[in-house]
């Protein structure tokens, strides 16, 4: 019995289990000592008027609190957004940006186009492949489709 026991003095002996719910309940009354109710209130006060380390501005708290100025607010950025894809709607990439983004991505993937390339050679499928290299089909598949022009565009 006393070798899963802790000594608490005066010869007094505790099972470890009743330890720890001893200690659970002591923390408790200390935190529940600690946290009185003008101890909490003056911590709401002081951490309430702060926003990422920053205190409001009486007007900027003001219209977070006016529902109508928020709701105006995310209406506008709604508005902006589909003004901004009506705008783009029917519009194709030119040649030099198709080409400027399939160059970022050779730029990017380098280390991934021999791997694959060896083991498709080798005759795994693209689920074993996306597997072992932990990437997804998708990206396997692109790699293989356009295996012709990485080649021509990393060599040439």
């Amino acid at each position: 019995m006393l070798s899963n026991a802790k000594n608490i003095g005066e010869g007094r002996y505790i099972p470890s289990s009743r330890m720890y719910a001893l200690s659970r309940k002591l923390y408790k009354e200390a935190l529940d000592n600690y946290w009185t109710n003008t101890k909490r209130q003056e911590h709401a006060d002081k951490i309430r008027p702060t926003v990422i380390g920053r205190k409001l501005k009486e007007s900027s708290k003001e219209k977070l609190r006016n529902k109508v100025w928020t709701e105006k607010a995310l209406q506008n950025r709604l508005n902006n957004c589909l003004k901004s894809a009506k705008a783009r709607k029917g519009s194709k990439w030119s040649d030099e940006k198709r080409q400027q983004m399939f160059s970022t991505y050779i730029e990017k993937n380098k280390d991934l186009f021999p791997k694959v390339f060896s083991l498709h050679d080798l005759g795994l499928n693209v689920r074993q492949i996306s597997l072992k290299l932990s990437i997804s089909w998708d990206r396997v598949n692109y790699i293989l489709e356009n295996r012709n022009r990485i080649n021509t565009t990393i060599i040439g």
